[in-house]
């Protein structure tokens, strides 16, 4: 069954002036989504998702299109030679970033047609159910008063929730200290709380030395993790923050291929790494990185940051990968519900398998109407961090 047609969806969803918010990296007012939609020569259509897409709509749908010519002679069920050929046409411009991105998009929307073909949930085409739930966390946290963070990680252990995240990686670690000292406040010893530093995407970066701070003036509130206490690439920093550390570190949402995850796990720099399935290459390079990484004893605790696109491709492969430790729901992202069949039940802390054919997702005609792109709405943080 060969690909028949690519086409590139872009959609945008403003927050209203209450909605939008603010983190150490600067502040998010629209939310932008492009997702691939593939159709097979018998007609059936299948949907991923260019995470990049997010922050560089229209290069991304620009690509992709450009790679459709590559894909027109490949059976849907190839993902693995549709991977090989896309990333081998890249060497001299494609390796590493929204290249894998794309490819993302493309090899994901492989998988959703395969399912609805087969009649099967993607997660049986990945082995089957290694479990029929995963735990999940509310991942928000996001810049505010200190009662407002406190009501809000509230509300989500009275929803059921038993592991939640909040942001911190400002200038002064004190700062991080002060949240984490909030949030225990607000949900007391029995909910893990992980702390997202975000120093990848911070115009000033922590040292290794302020990283090791933060690390140590946190570790008595023992925080599940200390996501990005590095700038994204520095693995023989993250490797030495590690060997300092009491608290696991985690990270590996920007990196793109099994080649920028191998650095990490093989320097041995992380206990948790968060490859992104809409970001690191799609559903099977996201596998292959979550394999190695259960080679290497790593959790693999993805980054679910996007639409329902990438919401269900995650929970699939969660569903079927040995180590997946915890899954991410993000209170922030958009066009999440819009884009699912049927949502999966949530029931004492954990996500539950959904068995529709494919992901579980479409695209009703009402989304493409309520949500058009909006150009210029590129998203760039921290501008205000930089000098003019």
């Amino acid at each position: 069954m060969k690909i028949a047609k690519l086409d590139v969806l872009k959609l945008s969803q403003p927050y209203g002036k209450d909605e939008q918010w603010r983190f150490s990296g600067g502040k998010v007012d629209v939310w932008n989504t492009v997702l691939v939609r593939l159709t097979a020569e018998d007609g059936t259509t299948g949907l991923g998702e260019i995470g990049d897409g997010h922050f560089i709509p229209d290069v991304a749908e620009a690509l992709a299109l450009f790679c459709r010519r590559m894909i027109g002679d490949i059976s849907v069920f190839d993902t693995n030679l549709l991977f090989d050929r896309m990333y081998k046409a890249g060497h001299f411009w494609g390796r590493r970033g929204l290249a894998l991105g794309v490819i993302s998009g493309i090899e994901t929307a492989c998988w959703d047609i395969q399912g609805k073909l087969l009649e099967q949930p993607v997660y049986r085409l990945l082995g089957g159910a290694y479990r029929t739930k995963i735990r999940t966390y509310a991942s928000g946290g996001m810049e505010q008063t200190d009662a407002e963070l406190a009501d809000e990680l509230k509300q989500h252990v009275d929803f059921g929730f038993t592991a939640v995240k909040i942001r911190g990686g400002y200038t002064d670690p004190a700062r991080d200290e002060h949240i984490m000292n909030v949030a225990r406040r607000a949900v007391g010893d029995k909910i893990d709380v992980a702390v997202d530093c975000g120093q990848g995407y911070v115009p000033g970066p922590w040292s290794i030395k302020k990283a090791i701070e933060a690390a140590r003036r946190l570790a008595p509130y023992r925080p599940m993790w200390l996501e990005e206490p590095v700038r994204t690439d520095d693995v023989a920093g993250y490797a030495e923050v590690r060997a300092a550390s009491e608290v696991p570190i985690a990270a590996g949402e920007n990196l793109t291929g099994l080649v920028e995850a191998r650095g990490l796990i093989d320097n041995k720099a992380l206990d948790v790494i968060q490859a992104d399935i809409t970001h690191a290459g799609g559903i099977g390079e996201t596998r292959r990185i979550a394999d190695y990484a259960h080679a290497h004893h790593v959790a693999w605790a993805p980054h679910v940051f996007r639409s329902g696109v990438g919401f269900m491709a995650h929970l699939h492969l969660c569903l079927a990968q040995p180590n997946a430790m915890i899954f991410e729901y993000s209170r922030q992202a958009a066009l999440r519900d819009e884009l699912v069949v049927e949502m999966p039940r949530f029931e004492q802390g954990c996500l539950l398998a959904v068995d529709r054919h494919g992901l579980g997702v479409h695209l009703p005609d009402e989304v493409t109407t309520r949500f058009p792109y909006q150009p210029g709405t590129e998203q760039w943080f921290s501008v205000e961090g930089y000098r003019e």
